[in-house]
């Protein structure tokens, strides 16, 4: 499937009444994916942060519902359909906060730089409240850097919360056999260009910049918009 640009108005509300029918396939056809993948009602955004707190890890949010549903993941993804990312649910997230980078302040939850490793859309390939319930989630993502068909499984239960496992969907955009880590080969931030180093030397950065968040007239022809509104507002 070409690529298409991510075109996403920050002040989008996503219905989930004329999507039924797609999201109650398990399987979707790349006609169906081309067709419904950017009409309003079919996507929410999704966001994964590169995160240095009490050790170094992924944060996977999911808008769902007005949140961000949120596991986090050792700090490595691999496009072979064969490995299985542990990835332990943790608490729901404010969608606002979905595509900032910063250092978290000593003494916060979280506290330690982040940075925005991949964001762009998600599209459920079923009811995703069934999903969460039962136990399995497939999906599709259209990111700058992380494409195709992925799967959530839960697998346990631990200390610490529900442990599931990210799989990558066997389609065009896997590379089977692979054992190539895209955070190793692509550690900076999608947004900045930053390393998590290059964070942490700046106490006082923020990403997105204000003036980027709030932008009423768009971006430039031919730069995507980002899919996310003001942090702040």
């Amino acid at each position: 499937m070409n690529d298409m640009p991510l075109t996403v108005s920050p002040t989008d509300h996503h219905s989930a009444s004329d999507g039924d029918s797609i999201r109650r396939s398990t399987i979707m056809s790349p006609l169906v994916l081309r067709n419904t993948m950017f009409a309003k009602e079919n996507f929410w955004k999704f966001f994964i942060k590169l995160h240095r707190a009490r050790s170094l890890h992924l944060d996977l949010r999911l808008e769902h519902n007005g949140v961000l549903k949120s596991w986090y993941l050792p700090p490595h993804l691999f496009l072979n359909p064969t490995h299985s990312h542990q990835a332990t649910s943790t608490i729901d997230h404010q969608l606002k906060y979905g595509p900032v980078e910063r250092v978290i302040p000593a003494g916060l939850y979280g506290a330690g730089p982040m940075l925005l490793w991949d964001y762009g859309l998600w599209l459920p390939g079923s009811d995703v409240d069934q999903g969460l319930r039962d136990g399995h989630l497939r999906f599709h993502l259209r990111g700058s850097r992380l494409k195709g068909g992925w799967s959530l499984t839960r697998s346990f239960f631990d200390g610490r919360g529900e442990v599931w496992a990210l799989t990558k969907e066997d389609d065009a955009e896997a590379w089977p056999l692979s054992e190539r880590n895209l955070v190793a080969e692509m550690p900076t931030s999608v947004l900045t260009g930053k390393t998590l180093d290059e964070v942490a030397a700046d106490p006082g950065h923020v990403a997105p910049p204000r003036s980027a968040r709030s932008r009423k007239n768009g971006p430039h022809r031919n730069q995507p918009l980002l899919p996310f509104g003001d942090p702040e507002s």
